[in-house]
């Protein structure tokens, strides 16, 4: 080639590598790389993702079944048979916290999900109405905020009776005032920004506005409050069912294998009883808080000049 050829096949180059630098990123990959880079975050999502999955299929995994008495090995610790050993009944710890998982995480989940969709309706209305509907939904949401949450919850699952239906709807009626202070203060923020305001300007209906233009931007903030709150209603349903207002005998949960070791003296001499349940409670809580530390960190858009 002659030096008039490698001439323009050097500017050639240089040019498609600058144009390769250049080409835009999508913000949801902008997004799942910033994520990806939060370790602690990706760690928490895998254990989260292998505790639902161990509870998902608990009965492939559990050798025993979660109810089978036997009364020939009561209380024993750890062994080849019994992974983690057993209660004071003969029942296999190991099969026991599986099946727990799927009472628990069911409880987070599904409580989480219904007292997000409760608070994004009341905290979008608030925020894009404005007005004398904004004053009456945030004074009611701060009459909510007074009551002193768990204990209400202790008193509605007494009266409703100790099932986990009972208990996911109690969480849900009463964990949605964070969410709705949170929708509002965004909706607030998003609805004078300029592509809302073009949006209006060029014949957009209100509800086409906000379903097409403003809803899609509070997806982070959402996400990031529902991985923060699977970690406070685990919590809380561990907490009614080792008071026995969760679940009822024999149907496992995390905070009910729990409650069978609350005697002082079985503390002290059969850990097992409480170890396992208690690691898998603070496993998924801690997970849940890291999941919920990443997405925030991966939705905040100060960090989009990072990624």
């Amino acid at each position: 080639m002659s030096s008039h050829g490698l001439d323009r096949a050097v500017p050639n180059q240089a040019a498609g590598q600058l144009a390769e630098r250049t080409v835009p990123v999508s913000p949801g990959r902008r997004t799942l790389r910033r994520f990806l880079r939060h370790r602690l975050a990706v760690t928490g999502a895998i254990i989260l993702a292998l505790l639902t999955l161990g509870a998902v299929f608990a009965p492939i995994i559990a050798p025993y079944d979660p109810n089978a008495i036997n009364l020939t090995k009561i209380s024993q610790p750890p062994d080849r048979e019994n992974w983690l050993g057993t209660d004071r009944v003969g029942r296999d710890i190991f099969t026991r916290v599986l099946y727990g998982g799927r009472i628990s995480l069911s409880v987070g989940f599904v409580a989480v999900g219904l007292y997000v969709a409760i608070g994004f309706v009341i905290g979008a209305l608030a925020g894009y109405l404005g007005g004398w509907v904004d004053n009456l939904l945030m004074r009611f949401t701060e009459i909510v905020m007074c009551f002193p949450t768990f204990v209400l919850i202790l008193i509605l699952v007494g009266m409703l009776g100790p099932n986990i239906g009972n208990v996911i709807l109690v969480i849900g009626l009463f964990g949605w005032t964070g969410v709705a202070r949170l929708v509002r203060g965004q909706v607030l923020q998003l609805r004078e920004l300029d592509f809302v305001t073009a949006a209006r300007a060029i014949g957009g209906r209100r509800w086409y506005v906000m379903v097409r233009h403003i809803t899609p931007n509070l997806v982070g903030p959402l996400t990031v409050a529902a991985s923060l709150g699977i970690a406070g209603a685990i919590l809380t349903e561990a907490g009614l069912s080792f008071l026995g207002l969760g679940v009822t005998q024999p149907t496992p949960s995390w905070g009910s294998i729990l409650n069978e070791a609350r005697n002082p003296a079985t503390l002290a001499t059969q850990p097992w009883l409480w170890l396992a349940p208690g690691a898998a409670i603070s496993l998924a809580v801690l997970a849940a808080n890291f999941l919920g530390d990443g997405l925030r960190d991966a939705f905040d858009v100060k960090s989009r000049a990072a990624g």
